[in-house]
């Protein structure tokens, strides 16, 4: 018998999957766990199938996946341990929600991404931990600290999200203007026309890479639009961001404000014009720049995934299970 089997989204890159599940294979490792982590597709007939030929485990970790109340109560049946988790509002439209509430209230444990997020479950199960999504600071590490002035301001995401960028072109434009050593990059699985028109670099996206890719970046952008489904977002650009030691500049939506200290480990402007001076500073004060790296460094120590295994093994393994 297996010791955890992870239900969760189709593809394995979704970025929800491989930070919260993937991430931890190491750990489950070392820690000797048999598991195995399967995607459930969202055809109805394909995923029953796939449901009826699940193994058996100790734990059943369903990850994000907002699956139909009848298929969670054949799971119930199957498996004397349930645990839900997830990392964005994903309750908030009205099929989600009516699902949401039933895998709640069929689960014996909820992890959630961030406080948010926690008190949305809260509702529902009073069995709620909130645990981060965590970097892997093997993989994420600065490459030098001896930056004698940043010049590379970058952003990582996927492509639908680049619409976040969008209302600060402007304002990006003028930075590039005044600080003309300056580059903007954007890490994404394809490229936008727009973002090119103005001059940015695109880099494709690989897992293999990523880390390489924003090792490169001196200061990490994170905009937002402040709506209810965005201040469920976990920060885990900024996370990332962080790790390699380029200071972030972030809307101050939902978890951003609890992770950036605002002018000692980020920034978090709230204008468009605040959006620039901020930029502006961090690219002419070196001292101030570097200051500002070394606070995000230490910050980012707080999100390490051995650390968060910690905290997250005897939810997925009670002692008394």
């Amino acid at each position: 018998m297996l010791d955890l089997l992870a239900l969760t989204t189709e593809p394995a890159t979704t970025p929800s999957r491989f930070f919260r599940l993937h991430a931890y294979e190491p750990l489950f490792a070392t820690e000797g766990v048999c598991y195995r982590i399967v995607g459930l597709s969202d055809g109805l007939l394909a995923r029953w199938f796939t449901l009826l030929r699940l193994p058996q485990a100790k734990t059943l970790l369903l990850q994000k996946k907002l699956i139909r109340p009848f298929e969670l109560d054949f799971l119930r049946k199957r498996y004397s341990r349930i645990v839900y988790d997830f990392d964005d509002a994903i309750y908030l439209s009205k099929k989600g929600s009516k699902r949401f509430k039933h895998i709640l209230r069929s689960s014996d444990q909820v992890v959630a991404g961030n406080r948010c997020l926690a008190a949305a479950a809260a509702a529902f199960q009073e069995k709620v931990t909130v645990i981060p999504t965590g970097v892997d600071l093997v993989r994420f590490v600065p490459t030098s600290m001896t930056i004698e002035k940043p010049s590379i301001v970058g952003w990582i995401g996927s492509y639908h999200n680049l619409k976040n960028l969008y209302p600060l072109l402007p304002v990006f434009q003028e930075v590039r203007d005044s600080c003309r050593h300056t580059e903007f990059r954007y890490i994404c699985d394809h490229p936008d026309n727009r973002l090119n028109s103005a001059g940015w670099t695109y880099i494709k996206w690989s897992r293999k890479e990523e880390a390489a890719m924003l090792s490169e970046l001196h200061i990490g952008l994170m905009p937002l639009q402040d709506t209810e489904y965005n201040r469920g977002k976990c920060g885990f650009k900024a996370i990332q961001y962080m790790a390699i030691g380029a200071p972030p500049i972030a809307s101050p939506v939902g978890f951003n404000c609890e992770l950036i200290k605002h002018g000692v480990n980020g920034l978090l402007p709230m204008t468009p014009a605040a959006w620039g001076e901020a930029l502006q500073t961090l690219l002419a004060d070196p001292d101030y720049y570097r200051a500002m790296r070394i606070k995000a460094i230490e910050r980012a120590k707080d999100f390490d995934l051995s650390k968060l295994f910690v905290s997250l093994k005897p939810l997925l393994f009670p002692p008394t299970a």
